[in-house]
């Protein structure tokens, strides 16, 4: 079969790394001048605490029976695709034998771009993940802060709401993998689907669920309406170029599906779309019509309520 390139795209993305700055800055935990020594002193403490949960989180993953596909280190990230595009495409070539089908070339190609599509899935799924057990778990350990006593949260709703979630919305069982790591992860009472009181929290999920469909339908539209703007033809093109335009694309649209709050966080967004989209194989004026197509499909929201 063809080679996948390794990393999926041109060349490492510190960028993309693995990180929560963003949950960081909704939190306000941002290290500023007008802080006192004693101030200072304290957010990075806080910092290296929520650094340590995010490491123990990712640690915790590894132990899992699945390919992690984040990490802190980019090049780490490489070789982690490279290893999930191996037994992605194995599987694929098992499953064609299984059903007694030749893999034709058309076929070898397809599935070099379908496993690129797999791969940005996935590692949109893990970090979904780990950013929700890290936050919570940070939380749950802060309790007794005034920032946190002061937004009233309650953990054991924000847990069971998570669990509900990706029981309905994943399909992944309370007994599986996925589910024990945000048990053993996150602080509080697990959802309990045989639990009366616990119903409302599938209820909420189920009515939900259009809203999650719908995120999945407009990203699907943006990465293809996207690609069509670069003008590359998907199937007589050189795969490699094709591949890593798929990556590309698809790296910006997580980058531009990230809320923005205000102006200010969409310019930043902005300005980090055109940091990538300088990677596309396209001329400037299609590089702009991308861009102004994921600003326009992800406008500045109202931030949520804790």
């Amino acid at each position: 079969m063809n080679e996948l390139p390794a990393g999926g795209w041109s060349e490492p993305n510190d960028e993309l790394s693995f990180d929560l700055d963003r949950e960081w800055e909704r939190w306000n935990m941002e290290l500023s001048d007008e802080l006192s020594p004693e101030q200072h002193a304290d957010q990075l403490r806080l910092l290296e605490q929520y650094e340590d949960i995010k490491r123990e989180a990712l640690r915790k993953l590894h132990e899992l029976d699945v390919i992690v596909v984040l990490d802190v280190d980019a090049s780490n990230e490489a070789e982690q695709f490279t290893v999930f595009a191996e037994k992605w495409q194995n599987n694929c070539v098992e499953e064609y034998k299984r059903l007694g089908r030749e893999l034709t070339e058309a076929d070898e190609r397809q599935l070099a771009i379908d496993c690129v599509v797999a791969y940005f899935e996935e590692r949109d799924f893990q970090a979904l993940i780990i950013n929700a057990v890290t936050m919570y778990h940070f939380i749950a350990i802060n309790a007794d802060r005034p920032e946190v006593k002061a937004s009233a949260l309650n953990m054991d709703t924000m847990k069971k709401e998570l669990q509900s979630e990706l029981l309905v919305h994943r399909s992944l069982p309370m007994s599986g993998a996925w589910q024990q790591f945000v048990s053993d992860m996150v602080p509080g009472e697990s959802l309990d689907v045989f639990d009366k009181d616990d119903q409302v929290y599938l209820v909420k999920a189920r009515l939900t669920t259009p809203d999650f469909v719908a995120e999945k339908v407009l990203k699907k539209s943006v990465i293809e309406q996207a690609f069509e703007l670069t003008g590359i033809d998907w199937e007589n093109d050189d795969l490699a170029k094709v591949v890593r335009t798929v990556a590309d694309i698809m790296n910006m649209q997580i980058i531009a599906a990230q809320p923005a709050f205000n102006e200010t966080d969409r310019a930043n967004r902005n300005a980090e779309l055109w940091h990538e989209g300088r990677k596309l194989e396209c001329d400037p004026e299609a590089v702009r019509k991308i861009i102004d197509l994921m600003d326009a499909s992800y406008p500045v929201i109202a931030p949520p309520e804790l």
